[in-house]
């Protein structure tokens, strides 16, 4: 009995082949695009997801409207203060001044750059209270980024500025940015094992603005 739908199945398939190509491709293509999509939305609700509590984490951003239209992620340093003074119920506000630079580091007696790089921060010591899953291998958050001229790297860049695992031979070694900003490293992080948006690999400590150039860039 079910040899002989499948042959009726078959032979109406074969005398209706412009049906059957259009239905195939149409079931193909949407079977396709539902695996697209299923894999998109996996992804991207899989980021942050190591942080502890994430569903209270909230970014504070700017709107403008004018001559200039538009949302910016950030906000002016003065706004954590005022977040902290007029809204209740905050347990932690943390300030995070992404920004760009070139960096370069001494090695082998000379200056070697690295162009421009895109994961730097400057973040205040309980950023890595807000965002778990940081490994600390050398320093800690009070200890690396109370004072000015201090920048916490992830193993990772630290061995890219090196050129070497004696992590040891790192510690202390100095960091400059635009030439300009010199910072020594104070502490070794290894990245959290989740997918995160928050992949900066320089963290620099918030007291570093006011000691530098930074002071008067927008990035401040």
């Amino acid at each position: 009995m079910l040899r002989n739908f499948l042959v009726i199945a078959w032979r109406s398939l074969i005398k209706n082949r412009l049906h059957t190509s259009i239905n195939v491709l149409g079931l193909a293509i949407g079977i396709s695009a539902c695996i697209v999509i299923s894999t998109i939305v996996l992804y991207e609700r899989s980021f942050n997801l190591g942080i502890e509590q994430g569903d209270r984490i909230y970014r504070i951003h700017s709107y403008f409207s004018g001559i200039f239209e538009g949302t910016n992620r950030g906000v002016t340093t003065g706004v954590q203060s005022m977040v902290r003074d007029q809204f209740t119920g905050i347990d932690l506000a943390v300030r995070i001044n992404s920004f760009n630079a070139q960096a370069s580091v001494e090695r082998m007696g000379h200056q070697q750059s690295f162009g421009q790089e895109k994961g730097l921060a400057i973040v205040d010591p309980e950023y890595f209270d807000l965002i778990q899953g940081y490994e600390w291998i050398e320093g800690s958050p009070r200890q690396s980024l109370t004072a000015p001229g201090q920048v916490v790297l992830t193993i990772d860049q630290a061995q890219r500025y090196f050129g070497t695992t004696n992590l040891a031979d790192i510690m202390g070694q100095e960091v400059r940015y635009n030439d300009s900003l010199r910072v020594q490293v104070s502490g070794l992080v290894r990245k959290p094992s989740y997918y995160t948006d928050f992949d900066f690999t320089d963290f620099i400590s918030q007291p570093t603005i006011a000691a530098s150039f930074l002071a008067f860039s927008p990035a401040a």
